[in-house]
């Protein structure tokens, strides 16, 4: 795996991989560049509060590592980046959604306005889509690197389908697992196991949910952040993790949290929504105008190393207290 990357083992990088928690990190390398926010407290108690709902919800939260998880949604501008490095195979695996607000012309992608903004976050992806961006990610993110190893191994692949391996072990940008992203949503860094039933982002501030009748998204980060530094976590677009659920009639069923700008009014942000895929617009695919995702920075379990790739990789920290 990660035929183009070196992995760099420094006192440096793990500087940059597991700063306090409240940082942020700025990293670019290839045509990506992404800010993460740094997830400490490793080891911490699920939480155990009887969030009750649509599915119920409890038990989630317990990560027994240091992680990064990006302080925003996968934005538009981000995603067009990897759709003109990757065009070539944007037909073959279903990775363009025109609903998307993305336009396309004369072979090559570009931001659109409204929902297709730059700073809009990407809707109408594909659980599949995710991880093809990851894996663009995993593998330098520059022109043609495979969508499909790196981070996960995807087999007999098509348009939103294939046969997935599940997080490979030397995996490094990965979509979160229920727990990690549940704990940057919902925990307060404490050993207890007393979460929030609402994200930490919308504590403050009325987030982008369904109730305030905005009816499409907005600016990542547009309001709070929350105890990790991270931004609508309770609104704008429900996000995949990488939970798969057992399917259900023909449909494959993944993972979703969070809160979104429209559908689930009842459900939005709380901690007892532990969603799922199968009542979206197009469950076949799981593409749907309220879901989006964003990335994770995990250590590798033999060793806490950092990826670089390829040559004149640039890696800017950029540390601010959140």
């Amino acid at each position: 795996m990660f035929t183009k990357a070196t992995k760099i083992v420094s006192s440096a990088l793990w500087l940059v991989c597991f700063a306090p928690h409240g940082k942020s990190e700025t990293l670019s390398f290839g045509q990506f560049t992404g800010i993460f926010s740094n997830v400490g407290n490793a080891g911490n108690q699920a939480d155990s509060l009887p969030h009750v709902g649509y599915n119920g919800s409890v038990g989630f939260g317990s990560v027994s590592y240091n992680y990064k998880i990006s302080k925003y949604e996968t934005t538009v501008g981000q995603y067009v980046e990897f759709l003109n490095a990757v065009a070539p195979v944007v037909s073959q695996f279903g990775l363009y959604n025109p609903s998307s607000g993305i336009i396309f012309n004369n072979g090559s992608y570009s931001v659109g306005t409204g929902r297709g903004s730059a700073n809009k976050p990407i809707t109408y992806v594909s659980y599949y889509d995710a991880l093809r961006y990851i894996n663009w990610i995993a593998n330098g993110a520059t022109a043609n690197a495979s969508t499909e190893e790196g981070s996960y191994t995807i087999a007999n692949g098509g348009s939103d389908s294939g046969s997935i391996s599940g997080r490979n072990s030397n995996a490094l940008f990965v979509l979160p697992t229920e727990n990690e992203w549940y704990k940057a949503a919902y925990n307060f860094g404490m050993t207890s196991t007393d979460y929030s039933g609402s994200p930490t982002d919308s504590l403050d501030q009325y987030p982008n949910l369904y109730g305030r009748n905005l009816g499409t998204t907005v600016d990542v980060g547009s309001y709070t952040s929350g105890f990790y530094g991270t931004f609508d976590m309770g609104g704008n677009v429900w996000e995949y993790n990488e939970t798969k659920y057992t399917n259900i009639l023909d449909y494959e069923v993944f993972g979703i949290r969070g809160g979104a700008y429209g559908g689930y009014s009842g459900y939005d942000q709380d901690a007892s929504f532990r969603g799922d895929t199968y009542y979206l617009t197009n469950s076949q695919t799981g593409q749907d105008e309220n879901v989006g995702f964003r990335i994770a920075l995990v250590p590798e379990p033999s060793a806490f190393s950092l990826l670089a790739v390829g040559l004149g990789v640039v890696l800017r920290r950029r540390r601010r207290t959140i």
